[in-house]
């Protein structure tokens, strides 16, 4: 290797560990900043301005969690700490999943109850909660596949959700027959609380089945 070579291969390598440098350096900043935003997740009044932000901040966290899980870490019954599903555990560790799920809850109520009265203000409003219930939607069925999720989940609370979602859609099937037409069902309640019924069942042995078998029987 002639002299003007090997100062090239040398300036190569160094540009090389710049660049990883500052990758990494962005991918530290994305993760506080993700973090960030994991952490100011609130019960807010439903369509309040601050409720608005939050349904904001769920869309980047789904998109984020939707990437995350299609990674190559991301393996069949691997613990949530083996993959590389950085959303997923911020929102565990800093306490936030059964928030999550009472957001998810309160919101479905209101909305159940809007859609049989054809009437209520989430009538107006029906692409940011459609943003809001496909988002967070996303991001608990990405949760509830594993069993560390399920372990600190309100177990009552989401059983209970899953029965109020299927006994409404089975009263309103006009509704559901219309969103199936427009090909507007699948990241709906009405879809993804089949896969939290999966996540459920999957890990029955390590969530304890006397967790969740009198209130299935209920």
């Amino acid at each position: 290797m002639s002299k003007g070579q090997a100062k090239q291969f040398k300036s190569d390598r160094y540009s090389a560990k710049d660049d990883t440098d500052e990758l990494e350096l962005i991918t530290d900043k994305l993760a506080l900043d993700l973090r960030k935003s994991i952490r100011q997740l609130e019960i807010f009044p439903i369509l309040s301005e601050a409720w608005f932000q939050m349904a904001e901040t769920f869309v980047r966290i789904a998109s984020i969690s939707e990437m995350e899980s299609k990674l190559p870490a991301a393996k069949k019954d691997a613990t949530l700490w083996e993959t590389e599903e950085q959303a997923l555990r911020f929102i565990l560790e800093d306490g936030k999943l059964n928030l999550c799920l009472r957001c998810l809850v309160d919101f479905k109520q209101q909305q159940i109850a809007s859609r049989k009265s054809l009437n209520g203000p989430m009538m107006e409003y029906t692409t940011e909660c459609d943003k809001f219930e496909k988002s967070i939607g996303s991001i608990m069925r990405n949760a509830w596949q594993h069993v560390e999720a399920l372990q600190t989940t309100d177990l009552p609370a989401l059983l209970l959700h899953i029965h109020d979602v299927l006994t409404a859609t089975l009263e309103m099937p006009e509704y559901i027959s219309s969103l199936i037409k427009k090909g507007d069902l699948y990241y709906r309640q009405e879809i993804l609380i089949f896969y939290y019924l999966n996540g459920i069942f999957k890990h029955m042995e390590d969530v304890r089945e006397h967790r969740v078998m009198p209130i299935v029987r209920e």
